[in-house]
This record gives structure tokens, sequence and C-alpha cells, in this order.
């Protein structure tokens, strides 16, 4: 069974990065359980920088995240 990490945003959005067994990482954004985003990374490393931008892609549609609000924040 892959490893799963989690963490919760107070707007319900949840990020799941899994190892995937041909290689490589499955970085997911979830809303109450169902998929509204997804990428995949090459390394660990990358992983993060993938969920950053599934975050962004979704605050500039519309879908308000408080984890893509305070990074933008943190750069200023």
């Amino acid at each position: 069974m892959d490893k799963q990490e989690a963490r919760r945003d107070p707007q319900g959005y949840t990020t799941r990065v899994t190892r995937l067994g041909c290689g490589g990482y499955g970085c997911r954004v979830l809303k109450g359980g169902t998929v509204v985003s997804e990428g995949r990374a090459e390394t660990r490393e990358e992983a993060g920088t993938v969920l950053k931008d599934l975050l962004r892609w979704l605050d500039k549609t519309g879908h308000f995240t408080e984890t893509a609000w305070k990074s933008r924040a943190r750069r200023k």
C-alpha cells in the first residue's frame, strides 16, 4: 500500500502525495473526498512545487484557497 500524506485547508481542500509504482509521485487536491485537480512530480522535492501550482490555479479560477493566499503573502 502506498504511503499518503495529507494536509487540510480551512476551506476544505486536502492535498495528497502518493508514491506511484512506475516511479514519481502523484499529487492531488481534493475537496470533500472528490479529486479537484491532480498532477505528477518526478521527485519528492518537486511534489511541493506541483501542489503549490495546482492550488494557485484553483485560486486563479475562483476557488479561493487559504494555502495559496498565504504562499503569496510570504513572498511579499
